[in-house]
C-alpha cells in the first residue's frame, strides 16, 4: 500500500525547499529591495511557515518529537498563515501591474489573517471545532481572488501560469475536503491522492515562476525613474499636466481617461502611467479624483446653495455619480459635501 503520509510529506519538503531556494536566489540577486519583492517575499515565508506545518504533521519521526498539543496549537495559526500567504500575493500581484511605494495603509491586507487568530482560538479552544470550516471559507476566498486575477482587468501575463497552478491546488483541496470529510462521498485512499495532486500542482507553479525568473531577471526589477524615463520628459510631463489641470481644468471632463490625457498632452501613455506612479506616487484615478475634490471644495466654501447645489458642483468638478463623489469627498476632508459648505462656506 502507498505510503501516503509521506508521499504528503514529500510535497512539503519539496515546495519548502522551492520556497527557501526562492527567497534565497531573491536576497543573492537583488541587493535593494522594492516593494515588489518584499511583498513576494511575505508570500514565500508565510507560504514556508505553511509548508513545515504539513512537514512536521505527516512525518512520523518528526511528529513524535513535539506533544499533539504543539501540533494542534500550530493547526490553529493555519488559516491566519494562509490569508497572510493570500495578502502577500495580492500586494505582489498588484506591484507587478502598478508599483508604487509601500506605505502603512498597505498592511490592510493582513487585518484578516490576525482577526483570524483570536477567532481559531476561541473555536478550537472553546468549542472544539477542527476548523475545517474555516479552511473551506480560505480556499473560496483564495479561489475567488485567482479567478479575480485571471478574468480582471489587471491581469499581469508573467503570473497566469502559478496563478492557474494555485486556482488548481485550491480546487482540489476543496473539493477533496468537502467531497471526503463532509459528504463522505469518496475513500480516504483517494482523497489522499487528491491531496497529493493538489500539492503537486502549488509545487510545479513555484518551481515554473522561479525559473521563469532565474531566466528573465527583469520581471522581478524594479527600475528607477532615471531609468524608465529621461529628465527631459518627466520636465515635459510635469509641465503639460500642470497646464492641463490648472489652466484647462482638463479634469471636469467626466469622460476622461489616462488614453485620453495622454493624446492631449501627446506622450505615451505607460509614459504618463510611470510619471504618475513613480514621480507624483499615485494613479491616474486618484489624480484626477484630488483634482476634483480641490475643485469641489472651492466652490462650496464660494457659492451659496442659491447659486449652485452641492449636485450642481459635483458635475462641475467633474463626477457623474453622486455616490462617487461622496465617497471621495468624505475620505478626503472628513465631512459631506453640505457640512463642508456649512463649516467653510465664505458670504
Amino acid at each position: 500500500m502507498i505510503d501516503f503520509y509521506w508521499l504528503k510529506s514529500f510535497t512539503e519538503i519539496l515546495q519548502l525547499f522551492i520556497s527557501a531556494l526562492f527567497i534565497i536566489y531573491i536576497r543573492v540577486k537583488y541587493p535593494r529591495w522594492s516593494p515588489r519583492l518584499m511583498w513576494l517575499v511575505c508570500f514565500l515565508v508565510f507560504k514556508g511557515l505553511g509548508d513545515l506545518y504539513g512537514i512536521i504533521n505527516y512525518t512520523s519521526w518528526i511528529e513524535e518529537l513535539l506533544t499533539r498539543k504543539v501540533l494542534d496549537y500550530y493547526r490553529m495559526f493555519m488559516a491566519s498563515l494562509e490569508l497572510a500567504m493570500l495578502a502577500g500575493l495580492v500586494l505582489f500581484h498588484r506591484s507587478m501591474h502598478n508599483e508604487q511605494k509601500a506605505t502603512l495603509k498597505d498592511l490592510r491586507f493582513y487585518l484578516p489573517a490576525l482577526v483570524m487568530i483570536p477567532l481559531n482560538l476561541i473555536l478550537a479552544l472553546q468549542y472544539g471545532s477542527g476548523l475545517l470550516e474555516v479552511f473551506l471559507l480560505v480556499r473560496l476566498l483564495f479561489i475567488l481572488v485567482l479567478f479575480h486575477f485571471l478574468l480582471g482587468a489587471e491581469r499581469v501575463r508573467q503570473l497566469r501560469f502559478l496563478i492557474i497552478t494555485m486556482l488548481a491546488w485550491n480546487l482540489i483541496w476543496f473539493s477533496e475536503v468537502f467531497l471526503h470529510e463532509f459528504i463522505n462521498l469518496i475513500s480516504e485512499p483517494a482523497s489522499w491522492v487528491l491531496f497529493v495532486m493538489a500539492e503537486l500542482f502549488f509545487a510545479t507553479g513555484i518551481t515554473w515562476f522561479l525559473v521563469q525568473v532565474i531566466a528573465q531577471p527583469k520581471i522581478l526589477r524594479s527600475e528607477s525613474l532615471s531609468e524608465r524615463l529621461p529628465n527631459t520628459l518627466v520636465s515635459y510631463i510635469e509641465e503639460k499636466l500642470q497646464e492641463s489641470m490648472t489652466a484647462e481644468k482638463r479634469y471636469r471632463d467626466p469622460d476622461l481617461s489616462l488614453p485620453g490625457l495622454a493624446e492631449h498632452i501627446q506622450v505615451p501613455p505607460i509614459d504618463l502611467t510611470r510619471y504618475l506612479n513613480r514621480v507624483v506616487h499615485k494613479n491616474f484615478n486618484q489624480f484626477i479624483t484630488e483634482h476634483r475634490i480641490e475643485e469641489s471644495r472651492e466652490l462650496l466654501a464660494t457659492r451659496s446653495s442659491k447659486e449652485m447645489n452641492v449636485e450642481e458642483i459635483m458635475h462641475e468638478a467633474g463626477f457623474s455619480s453622486k455616490s462617487v463623489f461622496n465617497t471621495a469627498f468624505k475620505a478626503t476632508t472628513g465631512m459631506t459635501p453640505s457640512q463642508y459648505r456649512k463649516k467653510h462656506f465664505k458670504k
